[in-house]
């Protein structure tokens, strides 16, 4: 049997992601210090956008396996036959009857396949995660429920929901309602379906039966069990992605290694310049808000950073489209566009930083930058980013102007993580699931 350090093979640790943002974020930082400190193999199990992380996972050479695209879609599997045919309703049923039976069948030939001594997911859905943590809870195998992004509210998602309705369909007064009757209707039953087939309904981080959950910070446990997520199997670890800010920090402490990487990012900059940074988030996706009225508090952001001696690096969102930003090079020619990058080096290297909502605020915290969540289009989700990461919250220019270029305003380094900086993120995940290993033992 071929062996990693002295250990067999057989020592598998299973990470399942749902998308490429959390695997490159979380789970693959996490797997290379579960490969060099616990010598075991990590496998990596995923379904949905991979065109990135992909790449990434095959130069770390870690072995990767997709669910079967029949599992994610349940109205695209196979027909049902006779009435099913003729009403989409019952065959809609029967479809997800069927795939649920599926979805569990796979989750139970992995697990007896590769016998993983733990599981690590960023996500608990009944597309496959609900059943690998019921058959490893069967196994007596450990599941970690590892948080990849901060959490809003369950009402500010349902408020984005009925916003998308409105904007799609122009609904409004009765026909809204029925829509939202509708989708309450099919949620009814949707529930029905996995009671018959004995699947716990999953609708938020940590309803399910994972081991344990680790968690960002305080302010984010503190909403969870608002949430009514179980505080017990809740425990404060900090974020993968801190280790690497940390890191980053420390290379980058001269002006001169933040201009070079700078350069090496595209972002023209010289001696003197200092760098802001305004992470956007996915607006026209997600259907936050209309068009114009984001364009329009795009407009007011960038003018305000339009400042001697700064420059404004607008970072796009992975998920949003080029040309929704065309009119921005026409209005302010100053400002660099950059789509797909190193976001946590950018940051690093650069003096400031603004967002509308984006999760990574927290890592301007951690980082010690002047930093401010602008609300100009009032949306909850900005609310809830300053209340969870303590940064800022402001509605008008001023405001905005006077906390990032203020010099007498600046943010100490601090991080939400629990105890000191010498034990990472990552060990503190791991230990969850694979025990405690003294300091001397980890490299």
């Amino acid at each position: 049997m071929a062996t990693v350090s002295g250990d067999p093979v057989g020592r598998r640790c299973l990470f399942v992601c749902h998308f490429d943002t959390p695997v490159l974020t979380t789970m693959l930082p996490l797997a290379v210090r579960a490969r060099d400190t616990y010598c075991v193999v990590p496998l990596f199990l995923l379904y949905g956008d991979q065109r990135r992380s992909g790449p990434a996972l095959a130069d770390a050479g870690f072995e990767v396996r997709t669910l079967d695209p029949d599992l994610l879609n349940p109205t695209k599997s196979t027909a049902g036959v006779g009435l099913t045919k003729a009403i989409p309703l019952i065959k809609r049923m029967w479809d997800i009857f069927k795939v649920l039976g599926r979805r569990r069948q796979c989750a139970r030939s992995l697990i007896r396949e590769i016998k993983p001594i733990a599981v690590f997911e960023t996500f608990e859905s009944p597309t496959i995660e609900t059943f690998l943590n019921e058959e490893c809870s069967k196994a007596g195998v450990p599941t970690v429920l590892v948080q990849w992004a901060l959490l809003a509210t369950a009402g500010m998602h349902q408020r984005r929901k009925t916003q998308a309705y409105e904007r799609h369909t122009g609904a409004s007064g009765l026909r809204l309602g029925l829509l939202m009757v509708r989708r309450s209707l099919g949620l009814l039953i949707t529930r029905c379906i996995f009671a018959a087939r004995r699947v716990r309904y999953v609708s938020h981080l940590g309803a399910g039966n994972a081991s344990a959950i680790a968690v960002i910070g305080d302010a984010q446990h503190a909403l969870l069990v608002r949430q009514g997520v179980p505080e017990s199997k809740m425990q404060v670890t900090g974020h993968p992605e801190d280790d690497y800010l940390l890191e980053c920090r420390s290379k980058l402490s001269l002006p001169e290694a933040k201009r070079e990487a700078l350069l090496d990012l595209g972002v023209p900059v010289s001696a003197d310049d200092r760098v802001v940074v305004y992470v956007r988030e996915a607006m026209a996706y997600f259907d936050m808000v209309d068009a114009p009225t984001d364009r329009e508090a795009m407009r007011r952001i960038l003018k305000t950073l339009d400042r001697p001696g700064w420059v404004t690096v607008m970072k796009l969102h992975p998920r949003d489209e080029r040309d929704y930003y065309d009119w921005v090079p026409g209005e302010f020619p100053n400002v660099v566009i950059v789509h797909e990058c190193d976001l946590v080096l950018l940051m690093t290297a650069s003096d400031a930083f603004v967002s509308q909502g984006s999760s990574t605020t927290r890592w301007a915290k951690v980082l010690g930058m002047p930093a401010a969540v602008a609300d100009f289009s009032n949306l909850e989700l900005s609310a809830i980013i300053s209340e969870t990461t303590g940064v800022p919250l402001v509605d008008d220019e001023d405001s905005l102007g006077r906390v990032l270029f203020d010099d007498k305003i600046r943010d100490e380094p601090k991080s939400d993580r629990p105890g000191d900086d010498s034990v990472t993120a990552s060990d503190r995940i791991l230990e969850l699931a694979l025990g405690p290993r003294s300091r001397s033992e980890i490299r």
